[in-house]
């Protein structure tokens, strides 16, 4: 049976009842839940202090004493010892009419409680009516439908705190009335024939779906402090898919997911989100709520921060590629810094500001006689959230002409004998002479060439890897091809590899489970943040993690969606092969 957790009551008609009977050997308790179709409802609850099963009889009945359905079930004794009891699910008949019908539970030895619960069914007709008037208010601009859902609220008894926000504030309503307006239903003449009654089941049940949509967008629209914000996001996470990546978009939702994560409690998004008096759909929300999350941390957290977002994002943040790379290395992340910890308003009004800059440091060069000339590309380390790595970096990286004369390594002590191990046996280079950059993020393709050298997987001449973003050309095409035959890797649904992004510390644990797959040596760590890995990641985590391969990031949490650094890759790789 499908049940109904919204909060939103003003389609969905919600049971409640959580109510106590008494009998010779002990006292019960019971609730009313109602299915999606608001036709059936399910009777459960558990009895206390009762020495074994319990018969159970329910009652249905129109509060004048109609009997409409009955039923019978026995509260069994589980192996804890609670006594516990769910009868089969009442349907009500078509032909039931609009009313309050009592749930009442008895048994042998016991009699109902004083207030038995009840609920505020609503009729096919009813539905049918109000399917009507939906569709007539949407035709004629959405106007109303609050106050219509509304009027059968109160008709059925079953207003809400949340439609109360939304009566309180106009700017809520008019979104809520907007959203809702998107979608008209099938509503036949009349309910007299079982096909006609069917598919008012089935219009009612879609209502009820974007009713509940249109809620989330009010009540986004009602939003005015900090506490209030978070409470939204957690409470519409998966609605909203804040935990997938939508593969119709460019950009992966999932990685400024790690960024809503880290501003939502900020009082600057909060002041952001409370902005938004514009939003009148889910799409709307969705995308004003990355903004302001991007936003908020390019404003509040290391200018590391914003090299990693804009580098992320490229199709959020269009800037003057051409131009930022007539710059030097330093002259780039000094623009970096430069836009770093302010305010802006738009993904547009950073660009403008970003260019400018750019601008501003070519004509310095320009009058100082100053060459340009780009180095590769400035290369910020680690700092919430993921990072694409620039297509003009994705060439094979320079090999140090001194193995193991790093000068980069004094801040990554823990590493360092992985990068010297893995170094001398000319497994991993570095990005130039004497640079290892230990704190830049590592691609999947760069992670997978080290990985294929340190297990050595052979290396086939013309071998060609499936991957439709995997050109047989790149110098990487022959590491992943041979990951991909021994199967270490797999695409996506479109079949793409990604080369270019940043291996997430999660991907990274699943690609060396599948080369070793260890046994774990004890209990693996119970990180914090569990629940934000992967299903499919899981198990490598807990293996890895327990086998003492792989570690947290010294907070509690594993941090499974930031992308892993180059001292993390060489640490992970030579743990297990050593």
């Amino acid at each position: 049976m499908k049940k109904i957790i919204i909060s939103f009551t003003l389609i969905i008609v919600q049971i409640f009842g959580n109510l106590p009977f008494v009998f010779a050997e002990g006292t019960a308790s019971y609730i009313v839940e109602a299915n999606a179709e608001g036709d059936g409802f399910v009777v459960s609850g558990e009895v206390v202090g009762a020495r074994g099963n319990v018969l159970l009889t329910l009652v249905v009945e129109k509060q004048s004493g109609e009997f409409l359905v009955g039923g019978q079930t026995i509260a069994k004794r589980n192996d804890d010892g609670s006594i516990v009891f769910c009868f089969d699910e009442v349907k009500f008949p078509y032909t039931a009419a609009t009313g309050v019908y009592t749930f009442t539970v008895t048994g042998d030895g016991f009699s109902a409680p004083a207030q038995v619960p009840t609920c505020k069914y609503i009729s096919v007709e009813d539905k049918r009516q109000l399917l009507a008037d939906v569709n007539d208010l949407a035709e004629a601009g959405g106007s109303g439908l609050y106050e219509k859902l509304a009027s059968y609220a109160e008709l059925f008894g079953a207003a809400s705190a949340d439609a109360a926000k939304l009566s309180e504030d106009k700017t809520a309503k008019r979104a809520f009335d907007n959203c809702l307006k998107t979608k008209t239903y099938d509503v036949p003449d009349a309910a007299d024939s079982r096909e006609k009654i069917l598919q008012i089941t089935e219009s009612y049940a879609e209502l009820a779906e974007y009713a509940e949509e249109a809620l989330a967008v009010g009540l986004f629209a009602h939003i005015g402090d900090a506490d209030m914000a978070e409470e939204w996001i957690l409470r519409y996470y998966a609605v909203f898919g804040f935990d997938r990546d939508d593969n119709a978009t460019a950009e992966d939702e999932t990685a400024i997911t790690v960024y809503v994560n880290d501003v939502k409690k900020t009082q600057t998004f909060a002041a952001r989100i409370a902005a938004c008096n514009d939003v009148d759909s889910t799409e709307a929300v969705r995308d004003k709520i990355y903004e302001c999350a991007l936003l908020s941390a390019i404003e509040t957290m290391h200018f590391s921060s914003t090299y990693s977002i804009i580098e992320a994002f490229p199709s959020l943040f269009k800037i003057n590629t051409d131009n930022f790379r007539k710059l030097s290395e330093e002259e780039q992340g000094e623009i970096y810094a430069q836009i770093a910890n302010e305010y802006y308003e738009t993904y547009f009004e950073l660009i403008t500001s970003f260019n400018a800059a750019v601008k501003n440091a070519l004509k310095a060069d320009d009058s100082s006689g100053k060459g340009n000339g780009s180095s590769g590309g400035w290369s910020g380390g680690g700092g919430g959230g993921v990072s694409v790595n620039k297509k003009a970096d994705t060439s094979l990286p320079q090999e140090s002409t001194e193995k193991g004369g790093f000068k980069d390594l004094a801040d990554v002590e823990w590493a360092k004998e992985a990068v010297l191990y893995l170094s001398e046996k000319g497994i991993i280079n570095g990005k130039a002479q004497g640079v290892f950059a230990p704190n830049d993020f590592i691609t999947r393709a760069e992670f997978i060439k080290i990985f294929v050298g340190a297990i050595g997987l052979e290396i086939k001449p013309g071998d060609k890897s499936s991957f439709v973003d995997v050109p047989a050309n790149e110098w990487y095409a022959p590491y992943v091809a041979a990951a991909e035959r021994n199967k270490l890797i797999t695409g996506n649904e479109d079949n793409l590899f990604m080369p270019d992004r940043n291996i997430t510390r999660q991907d990274a644990a699943v690609i060396l489970y599948r080369a070793f797959s260890p046994a774990a040596k004890n209990e693996p760590i119970q990180f914090k943040d569990s629940t934000s890995i992967s299903d499919y990641a899981a198990e490598s985590v807990a293996s890895l993690t327990a086998a003492e391969i792989i570690n947290g990031m010294g907070n509690g949490n594993f941090e499974p969606l930031t992308g892993a650094t180059r001292a993390q890759a060489a640490v992970m790789i030579y743990k297990l092969i050593k």
